[in-house]
């Protein structure tokens, strides 16, 4: 059996790579590497004040992947949530404050259907108009600013 995909930082010979995966000039957190098939995943993220949340800032999640097995898409999701969560400090202002998944697959709706995940802590938020799935995972000690009027 081989061994598992191994998950780091990118660095700047994954460039190529990462264009190809439609990443180029994108916040890249984090790539799933393979020993002989290279970089076959990455994870990348960019912020924006989410409204089904009370308009918090939110890292909007990313993946773009050849091959990945659910698995390993888990492993990704949950290292980037610890990699983001580990540099978060509460309290800077304008910093986003947790990790926001969009979920379009039905069957990757029926696969997690739990309402609060364990690895990363996403909790079910609802959905946006066009039928995807929120959820979100706050960072630890993250502060929530008042909602947004107009």
């Amino acid at each position: 059996m081989a061994p598992p995909a191994t998950i780091r930082p990118p660095r700047p010979q994954d460039g190529p790579v990462l264009e190809r995966l439609g990443l180029a000039g994108e916040r890249v957190v984090l790539v799933l590497e393979d020993g002989p098939d290279g970089v076959r995943a990455a994870t990348a993220v960019r912020p924006a004040r989410v409204e089904l949340v009370g308009g918090q800032d939110l890292y909007l999640y990313a993946a773009a992947a050849t091959g990945l097995l659910p698995e390993e898409a888990d492993r990704l999701l949950s290292a980037t949530y610890a990699a983001l969560d580990a540099e978060h400090e509460p309290g800077r202002d304008g910093e986003p404050i947790g990790l926001c998944l969009l979920i379009a697959d039905r069957a990757e709706m029926r696969r997690r259907p739990q309402a609060q995940w364990e690895d990363p802590p996403m909790l079910y938020v609802g959905y946006l108009g066009d039928r995807r799935q929120v959820r979100v995972a706050y960072f630890e000690g993250a502060l929530l600013r008042p909602p947004v009027t107009t």
